[in-house]
């Protein structure tokens, strides 16, 4: 499935919330069978005291009245119907089906004047409110699109009643055609990746805590984001979200904030510079540009009345893991810092082993492996700075035609990402770790592809004793991913991705321990 993190696999059965028209008759036929009688109970009980003539008017008259009401119900049930067929707006939830395995799902819908508005939630998957993309109805057919970091999905459904079913189809678009596969673990392989969906039209669910529009400045920038609020008194302590890698938007960072919103904790999820509503260009900044990013949201948050602001904590996964430490050495107002799957290693020799690690995950091995590899430390240098274009120009016309070039995805010369990694390649968050001395949980999961989990680890671990930090975690979980989910293994039947066990409930158990 792709990546939902913007970070986000295929559908299914309908065990799960789905019932056929019929079942809508019969819920029609238990209400009348229950309502009817009670209307003519008094009279038909009053008919056994009167005269026979009178018997039969009255009971002539009943029966009328109740062919009436049936026939009214008959015609508020088809009116429903219809006005539902007519609409996808509302509350979805059933489930995915690929290959027997499910994956329970909801969706939500809602027709605005610039089209139909949609969006995917699967806790299994930590997404929530994740945009759908090309939404169309067109009576009794449902399109929509959901597009992730690596692949989309298609899906392709009819509306029946109160149900919408359907089929599938994940994959990437290369040369003009669709290429059916998925990206477990970040890597696209080609092959079998489509199955089933089945949903039904629903209530959704209260919300159990507030949330606000807000925005806030950092200097000549603008940040809009959402503040979340828990229901019960204040002032909470609260936690504020850094951005992963890319065009990050506030929802990436949903999930959680709902979750430990729910759980007592105000939370604070942006817009990243230059994404949504946030203004500013994150292409054209370094590290050190959304640190301050990171420093302004807890700024604005210790301004809030229903904010405890001695107890104001950082969140960042990946990217924002790596700039989690660099925020925390710069002020003293955070008090507490969380990092899930960042590097504590120099980036460009992350980005080294990331990208070798995913060439290696597509089947390249022995000599091919090295000789891509050396590929890849060239690139990398040449972006870190700025020299030997020459030796890397001869180097590129060579490996075009081998077997793994397609896989290191070189981005062209007038690309911005350029300056960009030129900007960040030499940054180290062991620098800043070693200057960290409030409370610290760092998260790894074992099988992550991008991240040097075990030197990431010692660094942290030895500049975390450097800085005299008294109060650090440290955990791994195991078979995890990048993302912290467990993902289905090559050669195995196929499972849906699942989140690792433990997360996040270790995270809120953390926290309470140290915030109450």
């Amino acid at each position: 499935m792709p990546g939902l993190r913007q970070s986000a696999q295929p559908l299914g059965s309908a065990s799960i919330g789905n019932r056929s028209r019929r079942d809508d008759w019969d819920d029609w036929a238990v209400y009348t069978n229950k309502t009817l009688p009670l209307f003519t109970a008094g009279p038909a009980f009053q008919i056994l005291t009167v005269r026979r003539e009178q018997a039969i008017k009255i009971e002539s008259i009943m029966r009328k009245l109740n062919m009436l009401v049936a026939f009214a119900s008959v015609l508020t049930f088809v009116s429903s119907s219809t006005a539902a067929q007519s609409s996808i707006d509302g509350h979805w939830e059933g489930v995915m089906v690929r290959q027997g395995s499910e994956l329970i799902v909801s969706f939500d819908f809602s027709d605005e004047a610039a089209g139909i508005r949609g969006s995917f939630n699967s806790p299994a998957l930590h997404a929530l409110r994740i945009p759908l993309r090309n939404v169309t109805y067109n009576a009794p057919n449902v399109h929509f699109l959901l597009v992730g970091d690596f692949t989309t999905i298609i899906f392709d459904g009819q509306l029946s009643a109160t149900t919408i079913t359907g089929q599938f189809r994940e994959g990437v678009n290369r040369d003009g055609q669709f290429r059916e596969g998925d990206a477990r673990g970040g890597v696209f392989h080609e092959g079998d990746a489509k199955g089933s969906f089945s949903l039904k039209r629903v209530e959704a669910k209260k919300p159990i805590f507030t949330e606000e529009e807000v925005s806030f400045r950092n200097g000549d920038l603008t940040l809009s984001g959402t503040l979340l609020l828990p229901l019960t008194k204040g002032p909470h302590p609260a936690i504020v979200f850094l951005h992963g890698s890319g065009a990050e938007g506030r929802e990436a960072s949903r999930f959680l904030a709902e979750y430990f919103t729910s759980r007592g904790f105000a939370t604070l999820i942006s817009d990243k510079r230059g994404v949504g509503k946030s203004t500013g260009d994150w292409h054209r900044s370094d590290f050190g540009d959304l640190a301050e990013d990171a420093i302004a949201g807890i700024r604005f948050m210790q301004q809030r009345k229903e904010i405890d602001a001695t107890r104001i904590g950082i969140y960042g996964h990946s990217q924002g893991g790596m700039i989690a430490p660099l925020v925390a050495s710069r002020t003293n107002d955070v008090a507490f810092l969380i990092s899930g799957a960042g590097h504590a290693v120099p980036l460009y020799q992350g980005e080294i082993n990331s990208i070798r690690n995913q060439v290696r995950a597509r089947g390249i091995s022995g000599n091919d492996l090295a000789e891509a590899t050396d590929f890849i430390k060239m690139w990398v240098n040449v972006a870190r700075t700025g020299q030997g274009w020459e030796q890397f120009d001869a180097a590129m016309e060579k490996a075009r035609e081998k077997n793994w070039f397609r896989a290191i995805r070189v981005p062209p010369k007038d690309d911005w990402s350029w300056a960009f990694f030129k900007s960040i390649f030499d940054y180290n968050a062991a620098d800043y770790w070693a200057k960290v001395t409030v409370p610290v949980l760092v998260m790894y999961g074992e099988l992550d592809l991008y991240t040097p989990v075990s030197q990431s680890i010692a660094n942290i671990d030895g500049a975390l004793k450097k800085a005299g930090n008294k109060d650090d975690t440290i955990i791994v979980f195991p078979r995890a991913s990048h993302a912290f989910d467990i993902e289905s293994e090559a050669g195995q039947p196929f499972e849906w991705s699942r989140m690792a066990p433990g997360f996040p409930d270790l995270v809120i158990a953390w926290l309470h321990e140290r915030m109450r």
